[in-house]
């Protein structure tokens, strides 16, 4: 991961993983991006949640 502690760069990184149908890395990334900090942005920490929701099966 080189290094990094952006929770940004987490983010747009899983939802690439996400979109080529790597989940458990999409799923690795995305929680590290929250956990990073919950609040990173106001449109993508919600779209990473809701990311996370989808991977995870949940409605």
């Amino acid at each position: 991961m080189l290094g990094t502690r952006s929770a940004l760069f987490l983010y747009h990184r899983g939802a690439i993983h996400q979109a080529l149908g790597n989940t458990a890395a999409a799923r690795r990334d995305l929680r590290q991006a929250l956990a990073t900090a919950p609040s990173f942005h106001p449109l993508h920490a919600p779209a990473a949640r809701e990311a996370l929701r989808r991977i995870d099966g949940m409605p």
